[in-house]
């Protein structure tokens, strides 16, 4: 009913959602397709789009966002992936098996594919993303759960691989955050998790012998704070599985 929408959210008013779909942990909204720019955390500058991209912007709890792009299996429309700092790691892993935490909007999902990956197992916690992505949003993201090399989880990823018996040639983790981890915030208490010695080790465990952890967050030349983190993480990580010279293993 209009009297139970959300109209206001964090100090700003929200327009009317395409979609919107509540759990009992988090609130989800779909804004109308937009013609625009291929979508990137970190393109590069000699990406140069010959044309605009048909993408989905999915809101969770009014703040954090995934990226639902259109896809209608031609591979080819998905250059732009090869471009993104964030998948440097399937130019190090090839044919391989991947592994992806936080699926959200399938972006990474289709990297795997860009690459001609063998097979991703794509891991997402909050089942009404999976659903909308896959369902109310299958006909335009290319029902990716539909095909024989991808595989959709509804989990949290560290759970699910401590009872799998699988290993992996990539783990991908890529800008996984929540900017909604109040006490009503749907990730609070797991994805801080991921971002742990404890976790690190674990992943490692999951690698093939010569798989490869690919971890990116925020980079800010004048603080990069979360950059250091994420070296000191690998270093001890590292180090707790017998690396005596993690320098050795980091890029």
């Amino acid at each position: 009913a209009e009297g139970l929408q959300v109209r206001r959210a964090k100090g700003y008013r929200l327009p009317r959602p395409l979609f919107e779909q509540w759990n009992s942990y988090s609130r989800i909204e779909v804004g109308p397709p937009r013609e625009e720019r291929p979508f990137g955390w970190g393109l590069s500058p000699n990406f140069k789009p010959s044309f605009a991209l048909s993408q989905l912007h999915l809101q969770i709890d009014a703040s954090a966002e995934t990226v639902l792009t259109t896809f209608d299996g031609d591979v080819s429309t998905l250059d732009h992936l090869k471009y993104d700092v964030t998948n440097i790691g399937h130019y190090l892993t090839k044919k391989g098996d991947v592994f992806v935490i936080g699926a959200g909007g399938g972006r990474d999902v289709l990297s795997a594919i860009a690459f001609g990956q063998q097979h991703v197992t794509a891991v997402e916690m909050n089942k009404a993303i999976i659903q909308a992505v896959n369902g109310r949003f299958g006909d335009i993201t290319g029902h990716l759960d539909r095909r024989p090399d991808v595989q959709f989880v509804n989990d949290e990823a560290r759970s699910y691989l401590s009872r799998s018996p699988s290993r992996y040639d990539l783990i991908q983790i890529s800008l996984i955050d929540t900017w909604a981890a109040t006490a009503a915030g749907a990730f609070v208490l797991s994805e801080n998790t991921l971002y742990t010695a404890d976790g690190w080790e674990q992943f490692w465990s999951k690698l093939k012998d010569d798989g490869v952890l690919s971890v990116s967050r925020w980079y800010d030349h004048q603080g990069p704070n979360e950059v250091y983190k994420l070296t000191a993480l690998a270093a001890d990580a590292l180090r707790r599985v017998g690396v005596a010279d993690p320098r050795k293993h980091l890029i």
